[in-house]
């Protein structure tokens, strides 16, 4: 009797131990399960997110645009304004202050929506501190109805763009209060692409202008005439020393004409 009972209390633990191991398996799983459910929905969100939109008000000016805006690689370059607004386009939201793209073949597309209470009608600017993009294609729609298009960049002439700048700059009006402004834009550039895009006010941009105009004079003028000092000793002492100075100086003279913009304004 007792060895009956033994067996019978040996059977009943391993029942109950053999239900328990397959209860944690069920809970265990069970427990995974929303977090499986909300790592898909995170890798679903960025397709499906609506269309990058900024609400600015005055005191605000200037604004940084990059992380606001949503981006598409058209690798063909072929995709135009009309392609753009007709078709359902995948956009990617930025994830940077300055969207960095790289050396690229591609033609990248750009678009925000910008609202506003306090600046609806007004005049704005948008600013592109990128003055080696070779070209950007900007358009300007409110309620999707295509208002102002401008080209700006390296290879345009001074001639063609509406307001001569050292960088890209485009002056736009905001859309009256309960409409959108839609700003699309297209980069097209042999160059490392970077977005570092602001919008502004003209009277913050003509003073921000001011002081760097300033620095920008001073700054050249003590690289031309470190090169012309050692211009004249290379060609008076005949030393390599001085030829590599001369070298240098000028090297550095044209990159920062080139990456600030003035080579455009001066030359």
């Amino acid at each position: 009797m007792r060895q009956l009972f033994v067996r019978a209390r040996y059977v009943l633990s391993h029942l109950l131990t053999s239900n328990l191991s397959r209860l944690k398996l069920t809970a265990s799983f069970l427990l995974r399960v929303p977090v499986l459910v909300l790592l898909l929905l995170t890798t679903v969100t960025p397709h499906i997110a609506a269309a990058a939109e900024i609400n600015i008000s005055r005191n605000q000016l200037p604004v940084n645009l990059g992380q606001y805006l949503d981006i598409y690689e058209d690798p063909e370059r072929s995709l135009t304004i009309d392609d753009i607004l007709a078709q359902d386009i995948p956009w990617q939201r930025s994830d940077e202050a300055i969207p960095t793209l790289g050396i690229s073949e591609s033609a990248f597309w750009f678009n925000l929506v910008v609202t506003s209470e306090d600046l609806a009608g007004e005049n704005l600017i948008l600013v592109l501190e990128g003055p080696t993009l070779d070209r950007i294609d900007f358009y300007i729609a409110h309620d999707e109805q295509i208002l102002w298009q401008e080209t700006l960049g390296d290879t345009v002439s001074f001639d063609e763009i509406a307001l001569p700048y050292r960088i890209p700059v485009l002056a736009f009006d905001l859309a009256q209060q309960d409409r959108e402004t839609r700003i699309y834009f297209r980069i097209r550039s042999q160059v490392g692409i970077e977005v570092p895009l602001q919008i502004t006010s003209a009277e913050a941009l003509t003073k921000d202008s001011q002081s760097l105009l300033a620095f920008f004079g001073g700054f050249f003028a003590f690289l031309s005439l470190c090169f012309a000092l050692c211009t004249v000793l290379c060609y008076i002492m005949r030393e390599r020393q001085f030829f590599a100075y001369t070298l240098f100086f000028g090297c550095t003279l044209i990159f920062f004409l080139s990456q600030t913009g003035m080579g455009r304004v001066w030359f």
